[in-house]
């Protein structure tokens, strides 16, 4: 076990020196420059060369690389060049909104993917897994944006059942908190909720109908217990797949959700500083969504080997 976690590990930090390469000189391909887009149409030629001196934009390349390395592991993501605040302590403020939004988003699809998952599997054929398949297929068919547009319209200001925007800090006040990240949430995890609907129907089908489960079914259990027991708990594997890729893509996902219910989280936070060019938070917010990415991914692979113990011991093999 320790040397699986370890391998894993080793990958991870490979991942991440690799991403925080291809994120350096892709931001730098970026159109625009940060320096005019600073000093405004208007700055004389010398105000620009002074700028671009003071950011350390005047530098080769490599020197501007090997100091966005050495800022990485000293753990300073430099100032803001729209704002002259830090960058960590932007990041600081804004995170935890994006983060209860993910987490908010993703409980919503599981409980809601996984219920009309298996309502399908349990009655085929019937109207309850048509409704199912429709909802699903709405679920991936309608882009979250246009959804957000009419529930703020229906449900937040016709009916006036939610907020139509704005934020609560859940750990100061959880219920007010919870409250106002419901729309957003459900409304973000609606795609996820409709993959881990089709995964889980499929996969239970699929173990439902094979020997042991049978097996189970003839010495008497009752179909309940072989649903959960067996047909769901063998279903785990593909559905935690599923969800670990689903969480790092709901992370960067909640830009557009953020933008539309007005949170203050990553997502306006990336969007103001692509708009002005301010390469630090640019950077910033590109690694720590990365750096999510990566460690959702490697406790998605340490879950595997507790789930089904022979990924471990085949991959320890090879």
């Amino acid at each position: 076990m320790t040397r699986f976690v370890l391998t894993k590990i080793v990958h991870a930090i490979i991942t991440f020196v690799l991403s925080g390469i291809v994120i350096f000189f892709g931001v730098r391909m970026l159109p625009g420059d940060p320096a005019l887009a600073m000093a405004g149409e208007e700055a004389t030629p010398e105000r620009l060369d002074a700028i671009r001196a003071d950011l350390g934009l005047d530098q080769p390349m490599l020197v501007q690389f090997a100091k966005f390395i050495g800022d990485i592991v000293t753990g300073d993501l430099g100032e803001s060049t729209r704002t002259g605040l830090v960058v960590t302590e932007m990041i600081a403020t804004t995170l935890p909104v994006t983060l209860w939004l993910s987490l908010y988003a993703i409980v919503v699809a599981v409980i809601v993917g996984i219920a009309l998952g298996m309502l399908a599997e349990r009655f085929r054929g019937k109207w309850p897994e048509l409704g199912s398949n429709f909802i699903a297929l709405l679920g991936l068919s309608v882009p979250n944006f246009w959804l957000g547009l009419l529930a703020i319209t229906g449900l937040a200001v016709t009916l006036g059942w939610f907020p139509a925007s704005g934020y609560v800090d859940v750990l100061s006040d959880p219920l007010r908190g919870i409250y106002y990240l419901t729309l957003p949430s459900v409304i973000l995890g609606t795609s996820l909720a409709a993959v881990i609907t089709r995964q889980t129907r499929a996969s239970m089908i699929e173990s439902m109908g094979t020997d042991y489960v049978r097996m189970a079914r003839a010495k008497g259990l009752s179909r309940p217990r072989v649903l959960f027991r067996y047909g769901l708990r063998n279903s785990l594997i593909v559905l935690v797949t599923i969800i670990g890729l689903q969480l790092g893509g709901l992370i960067s996902g909640a830009v557009v959700t953020e933008r539309i219910f007005a949170l203050p989280g990553l997502g306006k936070l990336t969007l103001d500083a692509v708009f002005s060019r301010d390469y630090p938070v640019i950077q910033a917010v590109v690694l720590v969504i990365t750096a999510s990415y990566i460690l959702i991914n490697l406790a998605v692979d340490i879950l595997y080997s507790v789930i089904n113990p022979q990924i471990r011991i085949s991959e320890d093999a090879s």
